[in-house]
C-alpha cells in the first residue's frame, strides 16, 4: 500500500489478521485495514462481529484499536452495530478509551445520524469529566456537532454555561464560546444570560483568541446590550490597531459586522480605518475600503472623498513606476541579447516567427516569468483601485423611497458641481 499497490486482492487475508488473538497480529491487521480499507470494501460486513468482539472483551489494547480502525472507515451498517458498544465504552474507566470512544462517536454519527440520541446522554457527562483530555475531545466534538446540527445540542446550554463560568482553560474557553455561539440564535433567552460571562471573559482575558471569540458572539448576537457591546468595541480597536496582520484584519471583519447596526463605531474608528488604506496587505485595505462608506455623511464627504482620491491617485503613479522599471530592464535585456553572434540572432528570428504562426506577433510576446511577475505584481493594486473608485461612484448614487428620490450625500449645486469635477478628474 505504501509504494502505490492496490490490497484490494489481500482484504479478506487483512481480516483473517484482525481476529488472531495475539496482539502482535491484531495491531498488523488493524493498522494495514485503516489503510487500505475504505467504506466502499467488499468484505467490511465480515468484520463486524471482530469490531464487536475487541470493544466488548475488555482488553485495553484490543478496545483501542478496534476503535482507532472504526474511526477510519465507518459505515452505516457497522453504527448501527456498534453505536451501543460505543456509547458503554464512554463510561470506561480508562481516560484514553474515553477519549478514542469521543472521537469515534463523532465519526460514527457522520455515517448513521440517528447514534446521536445514543451517544448524546453520554456525550453530556463526558463535558464534566475529571480528566482535562477526556473534556476537551468532548468539547471539541460538540463544537463540530454545532457547526452542522446545533439544535441537537440545546440540551447542553446549562453545562456549556457552567464550564463558560468555572474553567480555566483558554482552549476549552474557544471552544464552548463557539458552540454558545450557534446555540443563541436557536435560543434567544441565552443572550441575556450571557452578558456576564461575556463581560468578565472580555475584562479578564489576554488571549487574543479567546478574545476575538467573546468579540464575535457580541457584535452576532447581542447588539441589544450596549454595555457589553461597548466593552467589545473597545477590543475590536485594539485589534485593527495591532501590528499583526492577522488581528487586524479580524479586527477590521468584526467592525464591519458591528457598524451595521451602530454606524457610530465607525465614525469613532475613521483615523484608524484611513490609515488601513495605506496597508500592504490587499485583503485589509480592500475591507477598510468597505468601512469607509460607514462613516460617510453630507459634511464630510469632500474630506473623505479627498482621502480616496489621494490613495488612488498613489496607486496609479507606483503602478506607472514600476511599470516603466520593468519595462525598462526588458529593453535592457533586449539591448543585450542584440549583442549576440549571428547565430544566436538567426535563432532568436526563427523562434519569434514560430510565435507568430501560432498567432502571438514578436512585439506582443513577453518572457513568461516577466509576464507572471507583472500580473501578481498588478492583480491587487488592480483590485483596490476597482473597489475604490466604486466608493467614490457609490457617493453620487440616488436613493429612491416610494415615490421620492434623492441624493443622501450631495445638498447642494456646489455639491455637485464639486462631485462632477471629481468624476471626470
Amino acid at each position: 500500500r505504501m509504494f502505490g499497490y492496490p490490497m484490494t486482492s489481500v482484504s479478506f487475508n487483512v481480516i483473517e489478521v484482525i481476529s488472531r488473538p495475539e496482539y502482535v497480529h491484531k495491531r498488523i491487521g488493524y493498522l494495514a485495514a485503516a489503510q487500505s480499507f475504505s467504506p466502499y470494501t467488499d468484505v467490511l460486513l465480515l468484520t463486524i462481529n471482530q469490531f464487536k468482539k475487541d470493544l466488548t472483551n475488555g482488553k485495553l489494547l484490543d478496545c483501542s484499536l478496534a476503535l482507532t480502525a472504526l474511526a477510519s472507515f465507518a459505515t452505516k451498517e457497522l453504527g448501527s452495530e456498534c453505536a451501543s458498544d460505543i456509547a458503554t465504552l464512554l463510561s470506561s474507566a480508562r481516560p484514553s478509551i474515553r477519549k478514542k470512544s469521543i472521537v469515534t462517536c463523532y465519526k460514527v454519527t457522520q455515517v448513521y445520524p440517528d447514534s446521536m440520541q445514543i451517544f448524546l446522554p453520554k456525550l453530556k457527562e463526558r463535558l464534566l469529566d475529571s480528566h482535562p483530555g477526556v473534556a476537551c475531545a468532548a468539547v471539541t466534538v460538540m463544537c463540530e456537532f454545532a457547526n452542522s446540527k446545533p439544535e441537537t445540542l440545546l440540551s447542553l446550554a446549562p453545562i456549556l454555561y457552567e464550564l463558560m463560568n468555572s474553567e480555566s482553560n483558554n482552549w476549552m474557553l474557544i471552544k464552548v464560546v463557539k458552540v454558545m455561539g450557534k446555540l443563541v440564535p436557536l435560543e434567544p433567552r441565552l443572550v441575556k444570560k450571557l452578558v456576564d460571562p461575556m463581560t468578565r471573559l472580555l475584562n479578564s482575558s489576554r488571549a487574543k483568541s479567546l478574545l476575538y471569540e467573546c468579540c464575535k458572539i457580541v457584535v452576532e448576537s447581542m447588539r441589544e446590550y450596549d454595555a457589553v457591546v461597548e466593552l467589545a468595541a473597545t477590543k475590536i480597536s485594539e485589534f485593527t490597531s495591532d501590528h499583526d496582520k492577522n488581528l487586524k484584519f479580524l479586527g477590521l471583519l468584526l467592525l464591519n459586522t458591528l457598524v451595521q447596526t451602530h454606524p457610530e463605531y465607525g465614525a469613532r474608528h475613521k483615523s484608524v480605518i484611513l490609515d488601513c488604506l495605506d496597508d500592504r496587505d490587499n485583503g485589509i485595505r480592500v475591507c477598510a475600503l468597505e468601512l469607509s462608506a460607514s462613516f460617510l455623511t453630507a459634511e464630510n464627504l469632500r474630506e473623505v472623498s479627498s482621502t480616496l482620491l489621494e490613495k488612488l491617485f498613489s496607486i496609479n503613479e507606483s503602478s506607472n513606476t514600476i511599470l516603466s522599471r520593468n519595462r525598462g530592464a526588458n529593453g535592457g535585456q533586449v539591448a543585450e541579447d542584440g549583442a549576440e553572434d549571428q547565430s544566436d540572432q538567426q535563432q532568436n528570428k526563427d523562434s519569434a516567427q514560430n510565435r507568430t504562426e501560432n498567432g502571438i506577433s514578436a512585439q506582443e510576446y513577453q518572457p513568461v516569468a516577466t509576464s507572471k511577475a507583472e500580473a501578481v505584481l498588478f492583480r491587487d493594486r488592480y483590485e483596490f483601485r476597482d473597489a475604490l473608485v466604486k466608493q467614490l461612484l457609490s457617493a453620487g448614487q440616488v436613493v429612491r423611497e416610494n415615490r421620492s428620490a434623492y441624493y443622501p450625500y450631495l445638498k447642494s449645486a456646489a455639491d455637485f458641481e464639486w462631485y462632477v469635477s471629481v468624476v471626470l478628474e
